[in-house]
This record gives C-alpha cells, structure tokens and sequence, in this order.
C-alpha cells in the first residue's frame, strides 16, 4: 500500500471522517517535496477546494499532527511549517533555504540513543527534537 493510501486509511482508522477538504490537503502535502508554511497549504489546496477555509486548514493540520501523519515545525521566525512524515517510525528533519525558503526533507537522524541518555542522566527526558538547517539551495547559489 503507499504512503498516501496508508495515510488516508490511518485517518479513517482513528474515527475522523474523511471530509473532501481533509483529503485535499492531504494529497497536496503528498505532492508538495518538503515543508509549507500554512498560506502556502491554504493556497494550493484551494486550487482544489476553491471553498476550503483558512480556519479548516489549521484544524486539519493540527489534526494530521495529532495523528503522527505530519510534523509542525517552528522557524527561525516564528512561523509553522508543515510536512507530512514519510514513515511512520521515523521523524524528519530539514534544510531551508535563506533566499526562496523551499526546504528538503531530511529523512535521516543524526542524534543517536547516546544523546538522549546523557540527557536523562542529567534528569531531562527527551519528548522530541527538530533539527533545523539553514542555508542556501542550488538554485539561489546560482544567481
């Protein structure tokens, strides 16, 4: 089964309904390569939802999260950025770029099980963590 198809079956399972609006932001996110900040979510599914409401793609979003079907990341802003995870088992972490701000998902871990026990024993449990890289792609280097 893929991803999508797998994703769009966690959220039946969990007992939400599958609203037109839910499952169009949902495939957007599987097309989109990276993280989005919530206008951007907003504007492309509005391509296929010309109704959908800024208030229902928060509320989905934080619904995806809920769910373990996407991360909510922070920026060096302040702003949210959103990326559905390609595994179930895995978190993501991300490159952005300073210029466009167009990010690629890393889906590999650099913080092994060592960095979590030398926390815990200085009496800090680890709930999570995000790494965040900044820089600049490909196509901005070139201009």
């Amino acid at each position: 089964m893929k991803l999508l198809e797998k994703n769009l079956a966690s959220f039946r399972m969990n007992g939400f309904r599958l609203t037109p609006q839910r499952e169009a932001i949902l495939r957007m996110m599987h097309l989109a390569k990276g993280s989005l900040n919530i206008q951007s979510i907003f504007q492309k599914t509005r391509e296929y939802q010309p109704s959908i409401s800024l208030d229902t793609v928060y509320r989905t979003l934080n619904t995806f999260v809920s769910l373990g079907l996407a991360e909510r990341v922070k920026t060096k802003d302040m702003e949210f950025r959103y990326c559905l995870l390609r595994s179930k088992k895995n978190h993501s972490h991300q490159a952005i770029c300073g210029l466009c701000e167009n990010s690629i998902q890393i889906p590999l871990c650099p913080l092994d099980e060592n960095f979590s026990s030398i926390l815990e024993q200085k009496g800090f449990y680890v709930t999570n963590h995000y790494l965040e890289i900044h820089g600049f792609c490909k196509n901005c280097r070139s201009h």
